[in-house]
């Protein structure tokens, strides 16, 4: 009878790093979360919307100086301006409370649709999503084209970020055939892509 002997390799120092190691993967497997397919449509496309109004309200501000001391909507439209301000620097907590001192104070404003617009986004920045889906919800309503749409690409963006996956899509179907965010949204709908929906 011959006699077989086991070898046993010995591993010295590195085994307790070894060990270690592989434990850390487990752990990491099992309790990470990984990131959603809705929320990596919201990260890769939102960014904050773009200032369109601080030029014009410059001009009015301009036209409205006299050298005295501002009347109420002189001083309202001076608010609205730093609020653009701070929304510019990335400050949307700023921004959020002088849009909202701005709309409270002129609600029967010309621009109060699209200050509201420029607080929903602000919101959305903040992580105010509730704040943020009322008012897209009431701006996908209103008249205006523009703001309309734009207010569509921004809920079906919350929508994705809140997991309601089939009220995002619905919105971005609507929105296919949008010169402005056609593009985006047939990529984002599109099953083939990473960050689509699935």
């Amino acid at each position: 009878m011959t006699s077989k002997k086991n070898k046993v390799i010995k591993f010295g120092r590195f085994r307790y790093a070894a060990a270690s190691a592989i434990a850390g993967v487990i752990v990491l497997l099992c309790f990470a979360q990984p990131v959603s397919n809705e929320q990596q449509v919201f990260d890769s496309n939102f960014v904050a919307y773009e200032d369109a109004i601080s030029s014009d309200l410059d001009l009015m501000l301009n036209t409205r100086s006299t050298g005295g001391e501002d009347d109420a909507v002189t001083k309202s439209m001076r608010g609205l301006k730093k609020g653009m301000e701070a929304y510019n620097s990335q400050q949307y907590e700023v921004s959020a409370v002088a849009f909202e001192k701005y709309l409270a104070e002129n609600p029967e404003a010309n621009d109060f649709n699209q200050v509201d617009f420029y607080l929903a986004v602000s919101y959305i920045s903040t992580n105010k999503t509730t704040e943020a889906t009322q008012k897209l919800e009431h701006l996908t309503e209103i008249k205006n084209p523009t703001i309309k749409e734009d207010a569509k690409w921004y809920l079906a963006l919350v929508y994705a970020r809140q997991g309601e996956k089939t009220a995002a899509k619905t919105l971005l179907a609507d929105l296919q055939s949008s010169e402005k965010y056609g593009a985006k949204a047939n990529k984002i709908l599109n099953p083939t892509r990473r960050t689509t929906f699935k």
